[in-house]
């Protein structure tokens, strides 16, 4: 069994350094995400609950310019507007993804920096592994398996879809 030791609240910044991310231009750059809960992963590990901000960066920043922004969705744009055009003008979508790893190994700690910690009554802790939350999964890149959720790949395009400025901090 592997749990991820980041505490809730937790703040992070990653670097992407994938051949999709050179293809879109953001080789080098960062993102920002924070953990906001946990669940569980097949057979008992416990994996960290995330939202990424909506920001892209060229250098890591402090959590002073990360406050306040938006959460990105799970979901891109375009299906957002469908649903509330079609289904539900009030739809809000989720911006919880889980980061999942079965050994600490799995984590890119090369690319990993720890930023601080943001508090807030939106966190939530375990809440056991009977419990489905729901929320979209992503593996980092050294997986074994679902490449169809890697973490660079997913939040790249859908930061590219919700129309996040690629802008310099420096």
């Amino acid at each position: 069994m592997f749990r991820c030791e980041w505490e809730l609240g937790s703040v992070f910044a990653y670097r992407f350094t994938t051949d999709y991310s050179k293809e879109k231009g953001v080789y080098n750059k960062y993102v920002v995400f924070r953990k906001v809960s946990e669940d569980s992963w097949y057979p008992k590990h416990i994996i960290p609950i995330v939202q990424f901000y909506q920001w892209v960066g060229d250098r890591i920043p402090n959590l002073e310019e990360i406050q306040g922004l938006d959460t990105l969705p799970t979901y891109h744009k375009e299906a957002v507007e469908y649903i509330r055009t079609h289904e539900n003008k009030n739809y809000v979508p989720k911006t919880e993804f889980e980061l999942v790893a079965t050994s600490k190994k799995q984590l890119p700690a090369d690319q990993l920096t720890y930023l601080g910690s943001i508090l807030g009554e939106d966190l939530a802790k375990f809440r056991g592994f009977k419990i489905w939350t729901g929320t979209y999964p992503l593996t980092w890149e050294t997986a074994k398996g679902y490449h169809n959720w890697r973490v660079e790949k997913t939040i790249i395009d859908l930061m590219i879809s919700w129309g996040v400025i690629i802008r310099s901090l420096s």
